[in-house]
Order: C-alpha cells, then sequence, then structure tokens
C-alpha cells in the first residue's frame, strides 16, 4: 500500500467518526423536515390567499435550511462564534435572493414581484456559483480558510435556495436553459446530500491549503 493510499484511507475514516455523531446527524435530518414543514404551511396558507405571510414563511423555510445546512457544513471551527455567524450569514444570504424579484420589476409592491413571467438575475445557478468558485480558487491560490469558507457558504446558501425552487420550476443554468421539475422525494434526499458533500469538501480542501501554507507553496493544484 503506497503513503499516499494509507494516508487517504486514514482520513476517509477520521472523517466517518466526526460525523457520524448524534448532533450532527439530527441537524442533518432536520434539514429535510424544515423543508416539509415550511412547504406544507404554504400550501395550507395559499388557500387563505395571505400573500405577505406565505412570502414570509417561504423566506423563513430558505433562511433554515441554509443555516442549519452551513451548521452542518462549517462545523470544523473552533470559534463558536464566529461560526454562528457564519451560519446566520448563510441564512440571510439564502433570503436575500429573493430580492432579484423587487429589482427585476422596480417596486416593493408584492403582487407585482411575485407575478414575474421570467426568474430574475439571482435566479440563474450559473452566476453566484461561478462567484463562488473563483473565490475558491483565490482561496487556493492565496491559501486561504476564511476565503474558501466564504465560497462555501455561498455555494450553500445559493444551492439551498435554488434547489428548493427547483422542485417546482427545475435549476436555472444560463445561458443553456432550465432543468425539467424533479420529484418530491428527490428534492429531500438532496437537501441531505448537499451538506454532506460541501462538508467533504471543504474538510478536504482545508486541509490542502493549510498543507500549503505551512510548506509555504505558491500554487496548490487539486488534479
Amino acid at each position: 500500500m503506497t503513503e499516499s493510499k494509507r494516508m487517504w484511507e486514514l482520513w476517509s475514516l477520521d472523517y466517518l467518526k466526526t460525523k457520524l455523531d448524534v448532533k450532527s446527524t439530527i441537524n442533518l435530518f432536520l434539514i429535510p423536515v424544515i423543508a416539509l414543514t415550511g412547504d406544507t404551511a404554504i400550501g395550507y396558507i395559499y388557500h387563505y390567499e395571505s400573500l405577505i405571510l406565505n412570502c414570509f414563511v417561504d423566506s423563513a423555510t430558505h433562511f433554515m435550511i441554509a443555516s442549519f445546512s452551513w451548521n452542518y457544513v462549517g462545523n470544523l471551527s473552533i470559534n463558536k462564534r464566529s461560526h454562528m455567524f457564519a451560519v446566520f450569514m448563510c441564512g440571510l444570504l439564502a433570503s436575500l435572493i429573493d430580492i432579484d424579484h423587487f429589482i427585476a420589476v422596480g417596486t416593493m409592491d408584492l403582487q407585482v414581484a411575485t407575478r414575474l413571467l421570467h426568474r430574475p438575475l439571482l435566479h440563474c445557478t450559473t452566476v453566484l456559483s461561478a462567484v463562488a468558485v473563483l473565490l475558491a480558487l483565490l482561496s487556493i491560490k492565496i491559501h486561504s480558510i476564511p476565503y474558501l469558507k466564504l465560497s462555501l457558504i455561498i455555494t450553500t446558501a445559493v444551492w439551498t435556495h435554488h434547489w428548493r425552487d427547483g422542485y417546482r420550476r427545475g435549476i436555472w443554468i444560463c445561458p443553456i436553459g432550465s432543468t425539467p421539475p424533479y420529484g418530491y422525494v428527490l428534492y429531500l434526499v438532496g437537501l441531505i446530500a448537499l451538506p454532506l458533500g460541501l462538508h467533504f469538501i471543504l474538510r478536504f480542501t482545508s486541509e490542502l491549503v493549510q498543507k500549503a501554507k505551512n510548506q509555504d507553496l505558491q500554487q496548490v493544484y487539486l488534479i
């Protein structure tokens, strides 16, 4: 067995041990529960035609899904205060994505903003994902863990929001087009898979960045 393979296996086992604790598991499975609760509440409110309450519950659901997702993804942080601030900022960013409705129509009128015939710019998954990728590449080049975390906070906020919208409208991959809407079960499973994958990326890339920083390298190549 080569040294690199042995190190990879040890790292993988350590990763599994840290992620199979009770608190993390509960946090992870609360995400689809929050989504299901919020979606059910919106369906109930819809019959009463309360647009303001509907929008509030929808925004709050986006906020909580993103917050709980980053609480799982970013729990490697030693500083609990900064971690909770990041959790809040991730949820806030996910909620603020819908501000592009108002920007697109040029008014704060909910009736007008919620009746757009097209999806506005911040609902294009490729735009904000590109920003996150650029930040991640920059973090690798300058050996910055904070920049790496910022890129993944953006990714978590954007993808939880767009994935939730996508089961009704599909994911908008501009300028190519939109994917077809997907089933509700796939949507709930995706809400679990997303933080799992992002945590793995954060941990693996953080170790690469830290190793490069310790060795005072100029660049780190992932492939």
